[in-house]
């Protein structure tokens, strides 16, 4: 059985959603740091 968590699933797809959508998120998660460096997600931490 393969165990994964889920909180990183839901990161993902909020990051994925702003990044659509044009939108800044505010956050302090080490899961969205991929997203800002690979994808152009907009942050303020």
């Amino acid at each position: 059985m393969i165990m994964v968590d889920t909180s990183v699933w839901v990161d993902y797809f909020n990051g994925t959603y702003c990044i659509e959508s044009n939108m800044v998120l505010l956050h302090s998660d080490k899961d969205f740091d991929a997203l800002e460096t690979h994808l152009g997600l907009q942050i303020v931490k």
